[in-house]
């Protein structure tokens, strides 16, 4: 049940309603691009991991996809480290949420 809750959390669906409701808030609405950004990465990893079509060949859009997501992961726990040792940096100055790394 937990994983299915993840999956719906992270997936699509929210990340729809993510953007309908920063479209909703108008120039308030940017406070939201860290969640969207971080809704819309791990979505495109659960609609691989949904896939039910076997990777047979290193062409395979999904693995770009998922090598442009780690890129992004790890820009975001770069930029948390740094954010974390001193450097206080705006949140609305950048698009990576500052959320705590498990």
């Amino acid at each position: 049940m937990r994983n299915h809750l993840l999956e719906d959390i992270l997936y699509a669906e929210m990340l729809n309603t993510f953007k309908q409701y920063q479209s909703y808030l108008g120039k308030k609405g940017k406070d939201l691009n860290g969640a969207v950004e971080l809704i819309q990465n791990t979505s495109i990893i659960i609609d691989t991991f949904r896939d039910m079509r076997s990777v047979i060949h290193l062409e395979d859009p999904r693995l770009t996809q998922f090598l442009e997501v780690s890129n992004w992961f790890n820009m975001w726990n770069e930029h948390s480290n740094t954010c974390s040792t001193g450097s206080k940096v705006k949140q609305q100055n950048s698009n990576i949420p500052l959320l705590p790394m498990l």
